[in-house]
């Protein structure tokens, strides 16, 4: 994903210079019903894989098809500005290439941005899944005092669970580690993506 949205930004700035270039020295492409013909394939097909790369990412809750979703709904904008040259070309107006180009590059420049962004997010290990509902889920086992520390991370479709619980510190080790197995086992269920828990048992501290 990281790479997706730094190949993003590096098309915006392309994408910008060449439109500078044009500037100063337009160029006049031919223009024939062949290329309107083929751009018209272009976008559709484009328009189908994004859709469903966006529908199967969320669905399977994959960073990777929803970001890639994000690539292809550029190339889309990308072909429509080239339709839009065309029509301007054939009507004498190469200018509007100019217009049009420096309109995609902030487009995908934004779409970079928001990749970027998610992107950091999971590397900056951000919370994942609330707390709260970590902690709601723990706290439905009656040998569980207490519930602490919880920390999540990674991506919607690879979560990291750590956690921290009190239990009676006469329980046995074989009644605690059953316990641990049970907690894991009904995070897993209650929350899609969880690939791992950690779980730390601690005695229950003693009040003074």
């Amino acid at each position: 994903a990281l790479g997706i949205g730094g190949l993003l930004l590096f098309v915006a700035f392309d994408i910008i210079k060449g439109a500078i270039q044009r500037f100063g020295s337009p160029v006049v492409p031919e223009v024939n019903i062949g290329s309107f013909i083929v751009m018209f394939v272009t976008v559709a097909i484009n328009i189908f894989v994004m859709i469903y790369e966006n529908r199967e990412g969320k669905r399977l809750k994959s960073d990777f098809l929803v970001v890639d979703s994000y690539h292809t709904r550029s190339d889309i904008l990308v072909s429509c500005s080239v339709i839009v040259t065309l029509i301007a070309v054939k009507i004498g107006m190469p200018i509007i290439d100019t217009v049009m180009a420096g309109f995609i590059a902030v487009f995908i420049g934004f779409s970079a941005l928001e990749i970027l962004w998610e992107t950091s997010r999971v590397l900056s290990d951000a919370a994942v899944v609330p707390a709260e509902k970590i902690k709601k889920i723990v706290m439905g086992f009656n040998d569980v005092a207490n519930c602490h520390n919880i920390r999540t991370r990674g991506r919607q479709d690879n979560i990291c669970v750590d956690l921290h619980i009190w239990v009676d510190p006469d329980m046995h080790i074989d009644q605690s580690h059953k316990l641990e197995h049970k907690i894991e086992e009904q995070i897993k269920n209650d929350i899609p993506g969880v690939k791992e828990v950690i779980t730390h048992i601690e005695p229950t501290p003693k009040q003074e």
